[in-house]
């Protein structure tokens, strides 16, 4: 079998659905019920602090108290910023492809949820929600740019769009350093090594173009987001950005003591907040 037969069994082997939007509600359904267990580098207390200090810090940018307002959180998941939302004391509703995501999100809070079916934006009103959230989205749809324009067309006059857990221009511009930062703080897993998956996800990544380990859409490395672009393009929509933080993403297999070392000198991730000025 020679290289582009290889190839293309590999591809039509473990491919799967070729539809983006439809690979990402069938990947996220898949694991809807394991995902806050799979994901150690979002469900653990350091990076729930800063979630929650930096929505206290966007909700400031509203007037009156969180009960006042709607907010909306986009591409939910099993619930990570909903529940901090809701705590605050915000109306939220829910939104996300993954049905089964969605589920367990509905047995945990009692909030208003909305499937988004092929990943449409059209069941979402015009002019309905004072606050727009989103964690570790963007980097999953391919025309990111589109989809703030459409956030824009739900946000109320004078609303906020915050973006969260998307990766900062340091990470892009000294990849190499991060990774050996990455190296040097992180615990050793020796288990990783026996762990059949992981050579199964080997062999994809050699061969499907922008595979990655969860299986979903990725619009990184060779075309990741750019902040400047996100700037600009809510600039143009009659945005100013209002908050702006950037940070070492703490994972959990990181020793708490090296990371500490390093946190305030690079920073992987960035998050952000919009404030509409008029529309």
């Amino acid at each position: 079998m020679n290289e582009s037969k290889l190839k293309r069994w590999v591809r039509r082997t473990f491919g799967g659905n070729h539809d983006p939007v439809a690979r990402n509600s069938a990947i996220h359904d898949k694991i809807a019920k394991k995902y806050d267990a799979a994901l150690g580098e979002i469900f653990n207390d350091i990076e729930q602090q800063r979630i929650r200090s930096a929505l206290v810090q966007v909700s400031n940018f509203l007037d009156g108290p969180a009960e006042k307002y709607h907010a909306l959180d986009f591409g939910a998941g099993t619930g990570n910023l909903t529940n901090h939302l809701l705590q605050l004391g915000f109306n939220v509703t829910a939104a996300d492809v993954s049905i089964e995501s969605l589920e367990v999100l509905k047995n945990r809070y009692n909030c208003r949820t909305v499937l988004l079916e092929n990943g449409s934006t059209k069941i979402l009103t015009s002019d309905s929600y004072d606050l727009v959230c989103l964690y570790s989205v963007l980097h999953h749809v391919p025309d990111y740019l589109a989809l703030l324009v459409e956030l824009d067309r739900i946000c109320k006059p004078g609303g906020i769009i915050y973006i969260d857990h998307e990766n900062s221009p340091m990470y892009w511009e000294r990849l190499e350093e991060f990774k050996n930062i990455y190296k040097k703080i992180s615990k050793m897993d020796l288990s990783k090594y026996i762990r059949f998956s992981n050579y199964v996800h080997k062999i994809k990544s050699m061969f499907i173009h922008k595979y990655t380990n969860e299986g979903d859409i990725h619009v990184w490395p060779d075309d990741h987001i750019e902040w400047h672009d996100i700037d600009r393009t809510l600039e143009s929509l009659g945005y100013r950005r209002a908050f702006e933080s950037e940070f070492l993403l703490y994972k959990g297999n990181y020793i708490k003591n090296e990371y500490s070392k390093v946190n305030d000198s690079y920073c992987d991730m960035r998050c952000a907040a919009y404030k509409a000025l008029s529309h």
